[in-house]
């Protein structure tokens, strides 16, 4: 009798989870969002120390909530240390309240934003 209900129970169990199921393909068409990219170019006054303006540019991107894809710097010939950064899923606003983050920390000669 044991048998017979281990072997009934089984097959009501596993049968459910054996069968031809026939899917339907979904119509319509998905809706794809455009991430815009922003290019942030900044161009500091005085010369000094490279690393310590690094770490301010990407602690005020990551107090925003913001996330760089892509970060450049160049020392340009009059020993002034310009920052590249790209960011993705920015909206122009939030782009402008980096500007003024960054300008509130440190001293800035020239700030450019664009949208790539």
């Amino acid at each position: 009798m044991r048998i017979g209900l281990s072997l009934l129970l089984r097959i009501v169990v596993l049968l459910p989870s054996f069968g031809c199921r026939v899917s339907q393909p979904v119509a319509g068409t998905a809706k794809v969002e455009t991430i815009q990219s922003w290019e942030v170019v900044v161009k500091f006054f005085e010369d000094g120390n490279a690393i310590d303006k690094i770490n301010k540019v990407i602690d005020a991107v990551s107090r925003i909530g913001l996330n760089i894809s892509k970060m450049e710097q160049i020392f340009l010939s009059s020993d002034k240390l310009e920052i590249r950064i790209s960011i993705r899923n920015c909206d122009g606003r939030i782009a402008n309240k980096l500007e003024l983050q960054l300008r509130s920390v440190m001293k800035i000669e020239y700030f450019f934003i664009r949208m790539i």
